[in-house]
């Protein structure tokens, strides 16, 4: 059985790929309100992270997962700069950092 994929790999590509209007895709793919706040809000972070994101590798097991809260509060930050350094300290703390 092939490791589990954290959660934050299964929203980010709605993030990508999610167009307007929201409403008439959350009422289609039943999704919610939160969830489409969670992944408008991951719309907003620098490109390179949400590539970065994309290409998560599957977790290990013990390992602490990245959380959507953690990701949507660094994309709450305006300036990229900001954001991709809010990324490198949160992937150090979870042993993703190539540091």
């Amino acid at each position: 059985m092939p490791p589990p994929i954290p959660l934050l790999a299964d929203c980010a590509p709605s993030a990508i790929r999610l167009d307007p209007p929201l409403s008439e895709e959350a009422r289609l793919t039943a999704t919610t309100r939160e969830r489409v706040s969670q992944v408008m809000k991951m719309m907003r972070l620098a490109p390179d992270i949400q590539d970065e994101i994309l290409r998560l590798p599957p977790m290990r097991r013990r390992q602490r997962a990245i959380t959507v809260p953690e990701v949507t509060a660094i994309a709450e930050e305006i300036v990229w700069d900001d954001q991709r350094e809010s990324w490198r300290k949160l992937k150090q703390q979870n042993g993703l950092s190539e540091e």
